[in-house]
């Protein structure tokens, strides 16, 4: 057989493939599906049913885009605003296994793909009407049509690469680190040509350099003009606990074993095929890194936002368990072979568990139904948060609410109420670590007493809850 007709050959899916690829999307879209319609607007949710007419023409517009024509379409209900986030999410399911399946191989390409349907974080993200789901997919689809054009010198395969790259910064702005990794990439095979022109092609990669040069210098002044913004969020002194606290969220969100399986794994690729290891490891770090570094001066910043990089944690904690199973192949015991697959996956069913469980026990209407039950005429409502503002709207006197956009301000808020009157009912969110000896909560405990509470029923680290004071009698 010539080497074309084997390359045909391996490139063929068979049935049992397709069978396995079509049970996984049914999955995803099921999972992402299922319970979008449960709860009230939550937190940055506000900000896309509220203003998603008006985003549209703002600087990152493709998921308000996609919102306003489902509203259209469909109607002003939460589950419709967080519809094509859910469909973004199980898109990324069948491409993540298409995308991998050839650098990485089949086994590689199914668990991965099973750990993005059982990632709580993308999960998350796939039922919130935010824009991370799309930063996911088409970071997915920028780095692996870029792999395919240096692979195989095609210009078709990198202009699908540089689409995805405006289309994924057309989502969320801090995801053009995604295409700012491909251009380091892109000078490091230049840069060490005799030991790259095998694999990759130094012509693509040239053109690649150049074009992103180009655009690079261009938009320069729009992405400098969204720092200033940020630094203006930013409070008088810099925050040095922001690289580390950023740096441990991304770890829990991705998941620890995650996160060590990838480092594994990119140990395993560049002992056995450094080209390729390289790709996997820039593509990781450039993003990671330099959002590390943007957290000091840019507080906004987030680990959210490196969302785009979690493609390939999750496709190299899915070589570590290929390379496994390969060293393991001989074993009678086939739990052996694929027992690192295994601990990936039992490591994520809590949090996926606990993402059904968070929606059905706890309700942000639960937290509006406790204050309807306890306000009296004369009485203030006190948030912290224009998410809970968005439900109190309409339910009660408009100069009974008192909504600020964050408990940064809770002090000049709550310090007229200290005296009793009038009587305040005082809404705050809570997590599972929350400390009560400091900020707004100490006070609450001095100076209010506790009426409500009720948090979330979860297996795993995560815990969302709301708690209802009374200042005043």
């Amino acid at each position: 057989m010539s080497m074309a007709a084997s390359a045909i050959e391996r490139d063929r899916y068979t049935r049992r493939e397709l069978a396995l690829l079509a049970g996984l999307t049914v999955l995803a879209l099921v999972s992402r599906v299922w319970g979008i319609w449960l709860g009230g607007i939550v937190g940055d949710e506000y900000y896309t049913v509220a203003h998603a007419a008006e985003r549209v023409r703002g600087i990152q517009p493709a998921y308000y885009v996609l919102v306003v024509g489902s509203t259209q379409l469909l109607g002003d209900a939460p589950w419709v605003a967080r519809l094509p986030a859910a469909l973004l999410g199980t898109l990324a399911v069948p491409i993540f296994y298409w995308g991998f399946r050839e650098i990485l191989g089949r086994y590689a390409a199914g668990i991965g793909s099973l750990l993005v349907v059982l990632s709580e974080w993308h999960l998350y993200h796939s039922q919130m009407a935010r824009f991370y789901s799309g930063v996911f997919l088409f970071a997915l689809l920028s780095y692996v049509c870029f792999y395919r054009a240096l692979q195989r010198d095609s210009y078709g395969w990198l202009g699908a690469a540089l689409v995805a790259n405006g289309l994924v910064v057309l989502f969320h702005a801090t995801a053009v680190l995604v295409p700012v990794a491909c251009f380091v990439f892109a000078l490091m095979l230049l840069w060490w040509k005799p030991a790259h022109e095998g694999l990759f092609s130094l012509r693509v990669a040239r053109t690649y350099a150049l074009i992103g040069g180009a655009v690079g210098l261009a938009l320069s002044p729009f992405f400098w003009h969204i720092a200033r913004l940020w630094e203006g969020k930013r409070g008088s002194a810099l925050d040095l606990s922001e690289p580390l606290e950023m740096g441990m969220q991304l770890v829990l969100n991705s998941g620890l074993l995650v996160v060590v399986a990838a480092g594994l794994g990119v140990w395993h690729l560049l002992a056995r095929d450094r080209e390729r290891g390289l790709f996997f490891m820039v593509g990781v770090l450039v993003p990671v890194l330099s959002l590390v570094l943007m957290a000091v001066p840019l507080s906004p910043v987030r680990a959210k936002y490196v969302i785009g990089v979690f493609p390939l944690l999750i496709a190299l904690a899915a070589c570590l368990a290929s390379a496994a199973r390969e060293a393991a192949g001989r074993s009678e015991w086939h739990a052996v072979a694929h027992a690192v697959s295994i601990l990936l996956i039992v490591s994520m069913l809590p949090g996926f568990v606990s993402h059904y469980t968070g929606k059905y026990s706890l309700d942000v209407l639960d937290a509006v139904k406790a204050i309807e039950e306890r306000w009296q005429p004369g009485d203030r409502i006190v948030v912290f948060s224009h998410s809970l503002g968005y439900h109190l709207e309409g339910r009660f006197p408009e100069d009974a609410l008192v909504v600020r956009g964050g408990k940064g301000v809770w002090r000049s808020t709550l310090t007229p109420y200290q005296a009793g009157a009038p009587r305040a009912w005082v809404l705050v969110d809570t997590y599972r670590n929350q400390r009560y000896d400091t900020g707004v909560f100490a006070w609450l405990l001095d100076h209010a007493a506790l009426a409500w509470r009720r948090y979330e029923w979860r297996l795993d680290y995560q815990q969302m809850g709301f708690e209802l004071y009374r200042v005043g009698r």
